[in-house]
């Protein structure tokens, strides 16, 4: 349950999350490089700095380089696609490639349940 009184705790049956709100948050284009190895993986997010180069090739800048246990990761890819399945039709509100694209991406995932504990909020522009 969230704690009404302060905006940046989560708390759940599981567990308690703070600086929900204050922490730093980065964005990241997309990602570059995936290194999966036991007991961490690593993934480098970039941003794009140039689409169009005269050789065609896009020009990317890291953002960060994420360290994650690879437990931890199998368990975020789990989260991801049950959350993106279960937002299947705020998500369809999407228009042109993007929905296209999306909607067969979503059409491959069997319909999941989030595993305990985990709580997904929906961002509404």
């Amino acid at each position: 349950m969230e704690n009404l009184g302060n905006r940046n705790v989560l708390e759940t049956k599981d567990f308690v999350l703070t600086d929900r709100i204050s922490a730093t948050e980065l964005y990241a284009d997309g990602f570059s490089q995936l290194l999966v190895g036991f007991p961490v993986t690593k993934i480098i997010l970039h941003s794009v700095i140039d689409a169009k180069t005269p050789t065609h090739k896009e020009v990317r800048r890291t953002v960060t380089t994420l360290s994650i246990p690879t437990t931890a990761l199998i368990q975020l890819a789990q989260m991801i696609l049950s959350a993106c399945k279960n937002s299947e039709g705020q998500l369809a509100q999407l228009s042109g490639d993007a929905a296209k694209q999306l909607k067969g991406i979503l059409a491959q995932i069997p319909p999941g349940k989030l595993p305990e504990g985990v709580t997904v909020e929906s961002s509404k522009p």
